[in-house]
């Protein structure tokens, strides 16, 4: 019991650490960006069954202020049964260098993004779009002028919480948005720590995806998966809060508990592309709320020092204020009060999810259906 103490607060101190340095490295100023010069991009886009969402997309599409003679669109149907191909084939036909590709069997996110980028333009910046945001006009100049550094291989945007008051789920689910954003990889991108590329709004560069061997067919975190691997083939990353896209979070609990379960359990599989500290704690997810059980549950026997569970505990919190602030979000207190009840549904997907990958449950893109169907009601 002793030996289980001692390893249970050492990550305890070591998860602790790790918050408080990106919440005081969130302070420093921004590292700047160059003026982008003007280069070509392919936008890929995978969509399954998306036909209520994909309007707000490509009419956002339409929108871009980028040039437009610079930019490729891919579509990929990635075995839709609804009105997606149409959508997409509607606005692809008016549309010059555009194209839209429907698969009648589901490859998965990582597949259909693979057959997307065969499709694409040999152009130097590929940007993936998730077909449920709504990017920003201004969204490809923030994130290309990540790329006039010779270094960097891929670079995240911030997906912004467009329905974050719609529920007391939505309210949590928000949080932790604007958390991993605003404070955490926000922290990492001001240290050159490396911040994973989200996949909702990013551009990778295709010569350092080619050196990893492409989008990773079957990996369920696939932007975890790509961000962790540049990073060991030497690629730097970035996390852009100026390249935003408007993307809605989960308002019911069985949606979160979908979303969360196929996160969790995509960055636990991400654990084989980890190398050094801080990409084996981005692997392991949401394993440090487990971690934080076990250790109270110790301590009420006096096996853990109490001190450290408050010193893990203020770290949260004092990130949650920041990240609401800002997040410049209106009465505060009603996301605050989401806290307590959604934080037991948080530490119940996080044990079922290791448990489903110890095991080999499978989790496939198509939660995505159950996630947007719970969303909308």
């Amino acid at each position: 019991m002793t030996v289980l103490a001692a390893i249970l607060s050492l990550l305890l101190l070591v998860f602790s650490l790790r918050r408080y340095v990106f919440l005081l490295a969130s302070f420093l100023p921004r590292r700047p960006l160059p003026p982008v010069s003007n280069r070509a991009i392919a936008v890929l886009v995978a969509a399954r069954n998306e036909a209520q969402l994909l309007p707000r997309l490509l009419a956002a599409l339409d929108q871009l202020t980028y040039p437009a003679h610079l930019l490729h669109f891919v579509f990929i149907s990635d075995g839709s049964t609804d009105e997606t191909p149409k959508l997409l084939e509607n606005w692809t036909r008016h549309r010059a260098n555009s194209v839209t590709l429907h698969l009648t069997a589901s490859a998965g996110k990582a597949g259909a993004l693979r057959t997307a980028l065969d499709l694409a333009p040999l152009v130097d910046l590929i940007a993936v779009f998730d077909a449920d945001t709504v990017p920003a006009p201004d969204s490809l100049q923030a994130l290309a002028a990540a790329f006039e550094d010779s270094k960097t291989g891929a670079a995240g945007g911030y997906p912004q919480p467009a329905n974050s008051d719609a529920s007391f789920t939505a309210r949590y689910a928000a949080i932790e948005r604007w958390i991993l954003h605003l404070v955490t990889l926000a922290g990492k991108d001001r240290l050159n720590a490396n911040p994973a590329a989200i996949g909702a709004i990013c551009i990778l560069r295709r010569q350092a995806l080619a050196e990893i061997g492409g989008f990773p067919v079957g990996a369920t975190a696939e932007d975890i998966h790509i961000s962790l691997l540049l990073n060991r083939a030497g690629w730097r990353t970035r996390s852009v809060l100026d390249a935003v896209a408007r993307e809605d979070v989960p308002e019911h609990l069985a949606a979160f508990h979908a979303q969360r379960l196929r996160w969790s359990r995509g960055l636990l599989e991400t654990r084989r592309a980890a190398t050094g500290l801080e990409s084996f704690l981005t692997a392991t997810g949401y394993l440090d709320r487990l971690v934080l059980l076990a250790a109270a549950a110790l301590a009420l026997y006096g096996f853990v020092s109490t001190g450290l569970l408050l010193f893990y505990l203020a770290a949260p919190l004092i990130t949650v204020l920041i990240a609401l602030f800002r997040a410049r979000v209106p009465n505060k207190w009603l996301f605050l009060l989401s806290i307590p009840v959604m934080a037991t549904a948080d530490i119940g997907v996080t044990f079922f999810s290791v448990l489903s990958h110890v095991t080999c449950w499978p989790i496939r893109w198509a939660l995505r259906d159950v996630i947007h169907n719970r969303i909308r009601g």
